[in-house]
C-alpha cells in the first residue's frame, strides 16, 4: 500500500490495529509518511462481509443480480465478487471491477467519489 493510495479518514493497519490515517505527507518520495510513520508501517485492511455490516451495508439477494447485493441505503449498490480467498471484486452499478485483492481503503475512496461524503463506521 503507497502513501497516494490515500485520503485522511482512511482505515488502516498498523501493528495489527485499525487506525484512521489523520495526515499524509508526500512530499519526500523517498520517504513518505503516514501519520507521522514511514508507510511501510501501515497494512491495508482486507475488504470481507463483516467490513460491509461494519460501514452499514445491509445484505438482500436480488434475483437481477443472481446473487447478494449489498446496499447502503437506497445510493450505492456493491455485489462483491467473492472467492474461497475473499473478496476479489466489486460490481458497482453493473461496473465490474476486478482486484486482486480489495481493501477497506478502496471502499472508502469510491464511496466518497460517488457521495462526497466520508463512509463511516455505523
Amino acid at each position: 500500500m503507497k502513501a497516494t493510495e490515500l485520503r485522511v479518514n482512511n482505515l488502516v493497519l498498523t501493528g495489527g490495529n485499525e487506525q484512521y490515517v489523520v495526515s499524509i505527507d508526500i512530499d519526500d518520495p523517498q520517504d513518505p509518511r503516514i501519520n507521522d510513520c514511514q508507510e511501510i508501517a501501515y497494512q491495508p485492511i482486507p475488504l470481507t462481509e463483516e467490513w460491509l455490516v461494519r460501514f452499514g451495508y445491509s445484505d438482500t439477494n436480488d434475483e437481477m443480480y443472481n446473487g447478494n447485493i449489498w446496499m447502503l441505503g437506497d445510493d450505492i449498490h456493491v455485489s462483491p465478487v467473492v472467492s474461497s480467498t475473499g473478496i476479489h471484486g466489486l460490481l458497482i452499478y453493473g461496473y465490474l471491477k476486478y482486484f486482486e485483492d480489495v481493501y477497506v481503503h478502496q471502499l472508502q475512496n469510491l464511496y466518497h467519489a460517488l457521495t462526497g461524503e466520508e463512509l463511516t463506521i455505523k
